[in-house]
This record gives structure tokens, C-alpha cells and sequence, in this order.
């Protein structure tokens, strides 16, 4: 977190965090703060809950994030913590996952389009695929059959 204010100097800093973490959220933003010289004015802790519906946020909380937040940052998952077994199990999640969300590569699927167009076949828009996507995660996300089993 420190080297991301460091870095980036944001407008607005919001931390969500479980009621029993707030305590130590501010102890944590107060020590940034102070090393970095950044404004505590420009901090907002908020009560939440990830697992929970809406984040457990009122609707006003959800309104103010929604007007104001740009960029969000999960630093509860990081690898380190997922190196351990009983989180990722919990998650459901292997550490390996997030490579997929810190790769920046680009694709030119060209060729496989051309290859495609010849034998008849188009791919649908993303936009178009996303809620099918959904809809199949939502019917399915209990059924373990469908899942890789977390080691």
C-alpha cells in the first residue's frame, strides 16, 4: 500500500475492512501517513464485508463509492496469503489464478479469425457472451463437479 500511495498519489483513499479490523486499519494508515506525508484528510475507512451482499454497505454507502471510487485494489489477495492451504480452500481459489489477472499481454487473433471465416464461423461479441457467462456461474457455482479441486 505504501509503495501504491508512493506512487500514484491518489485523490481519495477508501479502505474496506471487516469491523473487528478497524482498529488496526487505522493504526496502519496513521503509520502511512506519517511516512509518506500523505494527508489523512484523504482517507475513509468503511465498515464492510466482501462475502457479504453489497459488501454489507448501506445504500448510501454504496452511492457515495459508486460516485467516487476509480480504482480498486484487493490487497487481501495477494499470493502470500493464498500460500496457504485452508485460505485457498476457503476461497476457492488457487494462487496461481492471479497470474491471469497480472498478465498485460495483447493477442492478434487474426489468423484464427481468417481460419474461422473460412469454415463458416464467427465469434459473438464479448459483450454479448458475458451474460450467459453469468448466468452459467450462478446455476453452477455450488456444483463442485464444475470446479477444480483446491489443493
Amino acid at each position: 500500500m505504501t509503495e501504491l500511495i508512493a506512487n500514484w498519489h491518489p485523490e481519495k483513499i477508501y479502505l474496506l475492512v471487516l469491523s473487528n479490523m478497524k482498529e488496526k486499519a487505522v493504526q496502519d494508515m496513521e503509520n502511512i501517513t506519517a511516512k509518506l506525508k500523505y494527508p489523512r484528510e484523504k482517507w475513509h475507512i468503511v465498515e464492510g464485508d466482501i462475502t457479504q451482499p453489497n459488501l454489507a454497505l448501506s445504500a448510501e454507502q454504496t452511492e457515495e463509492l459508486a460516485q467516487s471510487v476509480t480504482h480498486v485494489f484487493h490487497l487481501a489477495a495477494i499470493k502470500g496469503i493464498l500460500s496457504i492451504p485452508a485460505i485457498r480452500k476457503r476461497l476457492g481459489t488457487e494462487k496461481e489464478a492471479l497470474d491471469y489477472f497480472e498478465c498485460m499481454a495483447v493477442y492478434d487473433a487474426t489468423e484464427a479469425q481468417t481460419v474461422l471465416q473460412k469454415a463458416g464461423i464467427s465469434c459473438p461479441d464479448f459483450r454479448d457472451v458475458i451474460p450467459v457467462m453469468v448466468r452459467y456461474y450462478r446455476e453452477h457455482k455450488h456444483d463442485k463437479t464444475k470446479q477444480i479441486p483446491i489443493r
